[in-house]
């Protein structure tokens, strides 16, 4: 149990750990990424830098 103020806030208790399966490369095969992927990277870091001060 946590409290908080002396009255009880939360019960700890164990979850379900059940595995889920393999999920690394679970899309491999599914779609083709194209060679020109990073080709707007600068343009896209500067869109989220506008307003931040250096």
């Amino acid at each position: 149990m946590i409290a908080r103020n002396g009255c009880f806030a939360a019960k700890l208790v164990p979850i379900d750990t059940a595995l889920s399966g393999k999920r690394i490369g679970v899309a491999k095969g599914l779609f083709v990424m194209p060679d020109s992927i990073d080709a707007h990277n600068n343009a896209v870091a500067r869109l989220f830098m506008v307003g931040v001060q250096p």
